[in-house]
Order: C-alpha cells, then sequence, then structure tokens
C-alpha cells in the first residue's frame, strides 16, 4: 500500500511538473547519449587495433625493410630458419608505389603492393565483390588485381576494369580489377596489391629487368622461438626493424589508451553538464512545492519518507532519461565513428556491446541520484510553521553548512562515478576536483564583481562623492594588477616544483588555477571601474533613466547567485570558443612560421625528367615568380650505402647501441637519400644549409661526387671526417658511385 501510494505521488509529481521534468529528463539523456556513444566507439577503436594483433602485423614477427629493401640473397636467411624449424613460414610483400591517371587528367595515387604467392600467412581482406567468400590467393593471379574500396570509388571501376599503373621506379603495369576489399586491419589506406611475380616480369621503360625487391616479410613463429628468432634476424639482417606481434600490442596499446580516455573525458564533462542541468532543475521543481512538502510532514510523514519520494521522482528521471540516453547514444555513435575515423585515420565497424548499453541506464540512474542528492535534501528540510504563515527563514549558518557537506558528498559520489567511466582513481579526482576549483574560482570573482556593482549608487546630480568611487575602483586596478604578477610567480614556481618532483599534472592544474585567478581580478577590477565610469554618466541622463539603472542594480544585488552563475556559465562558454579560434590560429601560424624556416622556396613542382624543359620554358612567363630564387635542381633516386670509409655498412648497423647518439634509421637515412643541385646556375641554386664542418659545394664542385652529409654521422661508431668516402649503389644495382665528403651540415 505504502509503496503504490509512493509510486502514484512520484509519477504524478514528474507529469505536474510539465516542461520541467522534460528538462530534468534531457539533461540525463544528453549526459547518458555522449557516455554511451562515446564508450562504444572506445570499443570499436580497441576492436580495430588491438582485436587481431597477431593479424594486424601479418604474423608473429614483421621485418620492416623500410629504408634498404630487401633482396633475393637475403630472404635466404629466412629459408634457412624455416628449415631448421625456428619459424613455420614466411611471406613478402613490397610497395612499389602506384598511380593512375584519370580521363580529367588527374592522378589517383595508391600503394601497389606486390605481394607473394602464400600471402597473407594469417587473416583475410574483408571482400566486398564479386563475392566476400574469396581471398588474396584466388583473387592476385597474373595481371588480376584485388583493389581497396577508396581506389575502387574514386576511379569509378568495376569488376574486370582494365588500367595501366605507373610505379615509382617507372614501370608501366597492365592489370585487371579481379576483386574489391574492405579497407580495415592489416589492410590499411588504398592499395592495389598484385602478384610479386607479375611485378618482377615487367621491364622499365629502357628494357631492362630491375631485381627483386622486398619491403616487409611476414614470419609465424612458434612462441617459444619469437625472442630468439628475433636476435637472430637483428644480426643478420641489421638494416631490417624486426617488430613482434608483442611490440605492437604494447605501441598500439598506448595509442588506444590515449583515444580511449580522450573519448570518456569529453563523455564524462557532458554528463557532468547534464548533472548541474539536474541540480537546477529539480530545485526549481521542488521549491514550487514547498507548501505541499509542508503539509507532508504536518500529516506525519519523515525525513525517510520524503527522501524515499523524492528519490523516487530522480530515479524516475534517470530511467526514461537514460533509456532516451542510450537510445540515441548508439545512433550517436555512428555519427561519433566518422569523427574519430577522420581523426585518428582509422576505420571502424560500431560495436553493439551489451554491457556498455546496459551500463547506460545504470549510469542515468546514478547521476540522477547523484546530482538529485542536493536539492532532495534541502527540500525534506522545510519547516511547515515557516512555510504556512509564509515567514522567511533566511540562511542559517546549518542550512549553510549543510549545504557544504552536500556539495562535498556530491563531489565524492561524482569522483566514484568519474573513476568507474575512466578506469583511474587519479584522473578522475584531477578531472573533477581540477575542473570544479577553476569554477569555484571564477563564481568567486563574478560573484565579488556582482556585489561591488550592485553597491553602486545612483546620484541626482553631480557630487564630488563620485571621484571617490572612481578613485577606490582605480586603486582596486592597481592592487589587482599587484596580485596579478604575484599570482603568475607563484603558479610558475608551483608548476616549476610540482614538475620537479614527479607531479606534473598537478603543477599544470596550479599554474591553470592561478593563472585563471589572476585574470579574473584584473579583468573584474577593470570591468568595475568602467562600471563606475559609466555610472558618472548617467546622472546625467532623464529621470526615467536613473530609476532602470536603481532597479537593474538591485536586482543584481538580490539575485547573485543565480547572475554570477549565469556570468560563470557565458565566460566559460565564450572562453571555450575563444581559445579555439586562438589555438586555431596560433597553430596555423607556427605552423607557416616552421614552413618559412624549413624551406626557403614556397613553391615545389616535382616533374618526369622527359617534362622539365617544358616546365622551365614556361617559368618566365608565370606572374609572381621570382627568376633570381628559382632552382632548378635533379632529384636523384634512391641510393643504398655499401660501404662507409671503407668498411661495410652492415658491421657499421650492427656495432650500434643504444647508448650510442646514433641510431640505425639516422645512418640509412643520411645516406639513402640524395638531391642534386645545379651548380652552375648561379648563387641561388646552391644547398642553403647551416654549416657544421668542412665547406658547402659550389660552382667548382659541379660535375663531381662531392657530397655535404647530415654531422649526426660524425658520431660513433660511424666516424665520418672530411675527405671519406661512401660507396652507393643504385636500386637496379646497375650503377656504383664513390662519394667523397666536404662538408657536414646541422
Amino acid at each position: 500500500m505504502k509503496l503504490a501510494l509512493y509510486w502514484s505521488y512520484s509519477t504524478r509529481s514528474l507529469v505536474r511538473g510539465g516542461q520541467r521534468t522534460i528538462l530534468a529528463i534531457f539533461c540525463v539523456a544528453v549526459g547518458v547519449m555522449a557516455i554511451v556513444a562515446l564508450q562504444l566507439v572506445g570499443l570499436s577503436v580497441h576492436q580495430a587495433l588491438i582485436g587481431n594483433i597477431v593479424e594486424a602485423n601479418g604474423g608473429d614477427v614483421r621485418l620492416n625493410a623500410d629504408i634498404t629493401p630487401l633482396r633475393q640473397r637475403d630472404l635466404v636467411v629466412l629459408a634457412k630458419l624455416k628449415q631448421g624449424g625456428k619459424i613455420t613460414d614466411y611471406a613478402t610483400s613490397y610497395d612499389a608505389g602506384g598511380s593512375i591517371t584519370l580521363p580529367s587528367g588527374d592522378e589517383e595515387s595508391f600503394s601497389f603492393i606486390a605481394v607473394s604467392k602464400n600471402f597473407p600467412l594469417i587473416g583475410q581482406a574483408n571482400f566486398i565483390a564479386p563475392s566476400h567468400n574469396l581471398t588474396i590467393q584466388s583473387v592476385v593471379d597474373g595481371n588480376n588485381v584485388a583493389m581497396s574500396a577508396l581506389v575502387f570509388q574514386h576511379l569509378h571501376a568495376h569488376i574486370g576494369s582494365t588500367y595501366h599503373v605507373k610505379t615509382l621506379d617507372g614501370r608501366l603495369v597492365p592489370i585487371t580489377v579481379a576483386a574489391e576489399f574492405q579497407e580495415g586491419g592489416a589492410f590499411l589506406g588504398p592499395q592495389v596489391i598484385i602478384s610479386q611475380a607479375t611485378l618482377n616480369a615487367v621491364r622499365n621503360a629502357a628494357g631492362t629487368s630491375l631485381p627483386a625487391q622486398y619491403g616487409t616479410a611476414y614470419l609465424t613463429v612458434p612462441a617459444a622461438n619469437i625472442n630468439s628468432v628475433k636476435t637472430e634476424i637483428g644480426q643478420a639482417l641489421p638494416s631490417v626493424r624486426v617488430i613482434t606481434a608483442k611490440d605492437l600490442l604494447a605501441r598500439r596499446q598506448s595509442q588506444v589508451n590515449q583515444i580511449e580516455l580522450f573519448l570518456r573525458i569529453v563523455g564524462l564533462l557532458a554528463l557532468f553538464i547534464g548533472g548541474i542541468g539536474i541540480i537546477n532543475t529539480m530545485q526549481v521543481l521542488l521549491h514550487r512545492r514547498q507548501i505541499e512538502i509542508a503539509m507532508l510532514k504536518t500529516t506525519g510523514y519523515r525525513q525517510v519518507d520524503l527522501y524515499t519520494l523524492f528519490g523516487l521522482e530522480s530515479v524516475l528521471l534517470g530511467i526514461i532519461g537514460g533509456f532516451i540516453g542510450t537510445a540515441t547514444g548508439v545512433g550517436a555513435s555512428f555519427l561519433v565513428r566518422a569523427v574519430v575515423e577522420n581523426a585518428f585515420f582509422l576505420h571502424l565497424s560500431v560495436l553493439l556491446d551489451p554491457l556498455t548499453i546496459a551500463s547506460g541506464l545504470l549510469v542515468g540512474v546514478f547521476t540522477s541520484l547523484i546530482f538529485g542528492l542536493l536539492p532532495i535534501v534541502q527540500a525534506s528540510q522545510v519547516r511547515p510553521l515557516a512555510v504556512l504563515r509564509e515567514i522567511s527563514e533566511g540562511t542559517r549558518t546549518t542550512s549553510r553548512l549543510m549545504t557544504v557537506v552536500l556539495l562535498v558528498l556530491l563531489s565524492l559520489l561524482f569522483v566514484a562515478l568519474a573513476s568507474t567511466i575512466l578506469g583511474d582513481l587519479i584522473i578522475a579526482v584531477v578531472a573533477v576536483y581540477g575542473g570544479a576549483g577553476v569554477i569555484f574560482f571564477l563564481a568567486l570573482g563574478f560573484g565579488l564583481l556582482v556585489l561591488a556593482i550592485s553597491k553602486l549608487p545612483v546620484y541626482e546630480r553631480p557630487r564630488p562623492r563620485i571621484l571617490l568611487w572612481i578613485l577606490l575602483a582605480l586603486g582596486i586596478l592597481v592592487l589587482s594588477s599587484m596580485l596579478f604578477v604575484g599570482l603568475a610567480l607563484l603558479g610558475m614556481f608551483a608548476n616549476n616544483f610540482a614538475t620537479s618532483h614527479g607531479y606534473s599534472v598537478i603543477g599544470t592544474y596550479m599554474l591553470v588555477v592561478m593563472g585563471s585567478l589572476a585574470i579574473i581580478l584584473v579583468g573584474g577590477s577593470l570591468v568595475y571601474l568602467l562600471a563606475t565610469i559609466a555610472n558618472s554618466v548617467i546622472m546625467f541622463t532623464p529621470r526615467s533613466w536613473k530609476i532602470a539603472v536603481m532597479l537593474a542594480y538591485r536586482n543584481l544585488g538580490r539575485q547573485r547567485i543565480r547572475t554570477t552563475t549565469t556570468l560563470t556559465a557565458l565566460f566559460v562558454g565564450v572562453f571555450a570558443i575563444g581559445l579555439i579560434l586562438v589555438l586555431g590560429q596560433g597553430i596555423k601560424d607556427t605552423i607557416n612560421g616552421t614552413l618559412s624556416t624549413l624551406f626557403t622556396r614556397n613553391v615545389f613542382v616535382i616533374v618526369s625528367p622527359g617534362q622539365k624543359q617544358k616546365v622551365v620554358d614556361q617559368l618566365p612567363y608565370l606572374n609572381g615568380i621570382d627568376g633570381s630564387k628559382t632552382q632548378i635542381n635533379p632529384v636523384v633516386p634512391q641510393i643504398y650505402p655499401l660501404l662507409v670509409a671503407g668498411k661495410d655498412i652492415n658491421a657499421i648497423l650492427k656495432s650500434i647501441r643504444g647508448t650510442d647518439k646514433i641510431r640505425k634509421e639516422d645512418v640509412l637515412n643520411g645516406m639513402s637519400n640524395l638531391q642534386g643541385f645545379n651548380l652552375n646556375a648561379g648563387k641561388s641554386n646552391v644547398p642553403t644549409i647551416v654549416l657544421k664542418n668542412g665547406r658547402n659545394l659550389s660552382a667548382s664542385d659541379s660535375g663531381t661526387n662531392h657530397v655535404v652529409m647530415s654531422s649526426r654521422l660524425e658520431n660513433a661508431p660511424v666516424l665520418l671526417r672530411i675527405g671519406d668516402s661512401i660507396v652507393v649503389q643504385s636500386v637496379d644495382g646497375n650503377v656504383t658511385k664513390v662519394l667523397k665528403i666536404v662538408g657536414f651540415y646541422d
């Protein structure tokens, strides 16, 4: 009977609440929607990056030869490991880089990947057409290729379409589209997959065959042999990067954690904003029912009964809002997925996890209860005698103390909820109390400003006292400026002190809080000064204007809390928008500044040797082109170092240790990519560098093999010096050059 009465009263009260009830449900629904949508997307990110890490790695071990490709002789090492039973199998691939010229003249570029017959060792591409039950092995044969959906759509291709693909090394490869697959997993980005045997059989423009080369090798290895195989390959092939599935998992786990934390904090912020809306809405709902609450008390209802009644209302709000928020969150997850895909360059499929969906209802109920706690307890403290006699109780000390206790309890409960959502108590504490601290100082500053302005007098005629108000405002501004400097220095000291002791998060928080307080003090005092100046002008206006200003001041004083809340909310919104705009402009300026520092030119044109003269002939007729600053330099094809100062490059790479100032990648990058300069074309074609040792190139070096190298190569164990030589070889192995070092640049 009592339960039925509670249910009847609570549902009737919610229906009577009308728009206020709808607003409270909306606040809950928005927060739950954000949490559910972002958690579902987080699960999709987790599945995409970590779901099958061995498949994403292409095998238990992957060899990346990004700088110096593997040759047939290098595969002998893998063949011996397979023969000895240390690895189960291996497959290879090579990205030759491809492009197709469209009828419009535009080019569609993509990864043109040549694969071995047994590729992939683990997993398969998700085929779209002509059917789903296909494999790379069954599709890729001869000139038949598998094409990713992105390339397929851009080319407006269909099964059976034929094209000619131009590779980076100048080969023209005829292909026939045999299948379309979806990007994702190990098949990320725009790709066209072809047989290695087919690509190797295609000759270059000169009619010569290029040696077979491989950019990546995938190995399946018994778990007990992974570490030994990694060590053995690292010694035998020092120029490759060995990545195990465990290594990839560790790297991707860090990425996933950052993405998930970002998504959860955004959802938590939406939940917090919704919670503030619940507090305000329920306070208004319950305040309007003070007489009703007083009558309930006079008829014998105890505090526990009132808590139960109002708590049931809050639970119903949470259930309804949680259900609506969960349903809309599932739909919103598809929109959020598109944003995350563009932001983090991932292909995601939304996973409708039942546990996450069910947790949306629980989050709605707990959020409604936590943020409804304050208005529920305040409403239950109504004194019937004071209400029935319409006596104002004022603000008692016990009431203030109870409000403080309730706010502390509310914050602790919200921290508990936040730690459950974020999965980290420390981050939850910093996020909740950090945000609350900044908002508190904002509200404090605006509250003092509202109080000061509400006390300004409106004079009927000029009086000397007006000057005293202006001088007082000036004094406050000077004092605030001094406090601004002091708080800024204190914030920097606190930040440095906390950072030096390993608490950088706390240090940053202190700096933000101190800086915010300092800005509010100066800004508020400046606004107060402007208000006093404007107030001195009002005495010369008509009487009706003076009355309006007096009423405005009086209303500010009467509704200080509401006015302060409104100002704080407006400030936070405008500040957030302004911060985004400022950061966007700052990033833009930083990029432009960096580009102007890194590059001495702002337009780069890359053409084939056959088109070079045509472009050169057109340059004088282009507006804005400064001929004195135009460089025309050949880009040297990729080369591979063989001997460095008489030492084998592999021996040098093997000798590099983790404690050395140079890495294997630095050595190979510094020697594999060269740019040529037409030194006879004038001073504008001399390389612009910061010289560290030796000399720069000049016209006298034209036609020689003199080079300027990175100063990193002077470090151990490479130890290059002026006059040393480097023997390099072209990709096809047909050309060998001896380069002589004349200088080093920073």
